[in-house]
């Protein structure tokens, strides 16, 4: 190895490699699987993306599986950081928080 460059395996992944997907790009892919996926409410859930990545999720659903399941949905996107479940339950007095750990 040289000094001043960095020997990259090929089975590193683009995150390996300091490559971030646009913000855009996220919200797109976890809109898409909250669409897909059966029973997620995905009509009254908002996302947003920080500038580090996380997501932010928000709005209401029927019950506290669709909150739990939007949460996972979000946490399994390429690029996604972390998740912060803010997405309230119908009747409930506070929303779940879900937390995805750095690669």
């Amino acid at each position: 190895m040289t000094t001043g460059q960095k020997t990259v395996s090929p089975q590193a992944t683009v995150q390996d490699r300091g490559y971030k997907r646009s913000r855009e790009r996220i919200i797109d892919d976890v809109a898409a699987a909250l669409t897909r996926a059966p029973g997620t409410g995905a009509g009254g859930i908002t996302v947003e993306v920080t500038d580090d990545r996380d997501v932010i999720l928000g709005g209401e659903v029927g019950d506290e599986a669709e909150q739990r399941v939007a949460g996972e949905l979000a946490a399994r996107v390429v690029g996604v950081r972390e998740v912060r479940n803010e997405i309230r339950v119908r009747g409930a007095q506070q929303p779940l928080t879900t937390r995805r750990a750095a690669p």
